[in-house]
Parts: structure tokens; sequence; C-alpha cells
């Protein structure tokens, strides 16, 4: 999963992230974030995810991302 920023002082960079990432299950998921572009180049960390709400019926769902990163 790539995350791109499109505003403020990281416009135009990324951060990569890569695991197992489950939507449907219960507590915390962890992904490694294993790079990026921009301002991230040579990004390291991890990302946390919750699902927040899931809409089984429609196959949309709200998720809340919290990231830890290191840059230089």
């Amino acid at each position: 999963m790539n995350f791109v920023f499109t505003n403020g002082k990281y416009n135009g960079s990324t951060l990569s992230m890569f695991g197992r990432n489950p939507l449907s299950a219960a507590g915390a998921r962890e992904l490694s974030i294993i790079g990026g572009t921009g301002a991230f180049h040579l990004a390291r960390g991890i990302a946390t995810v919750r699902t927040y709400l899931d809409f089984d019926a429609t196959g949309y769902g709200i998720f809340n991302y919290t990231l830890y990163v290191i840059y230089p």
C-alpha cells in the first residue's frame, strides 16, 4: 500500500507499506513502512491499522491508520 501526499509540506512525497492487513480483522494490525519518495526517501517505521467502521453491504469501510516514521 502507498500513501501519497498531495498537500502541504510533504506534497508529492509517498510512503510505502508492506504486510498482511486483513481488513475485517478485529483489533490493531501492524504494517511495516519500507520506504518512500521525496521527503520520505529511505523512510522506515510501522503503521498500526484499526477498522473503525465496516460496511459489509456496500463493500466500503473506514480505517484508522497511525504511522510512526523515521526518515532522514
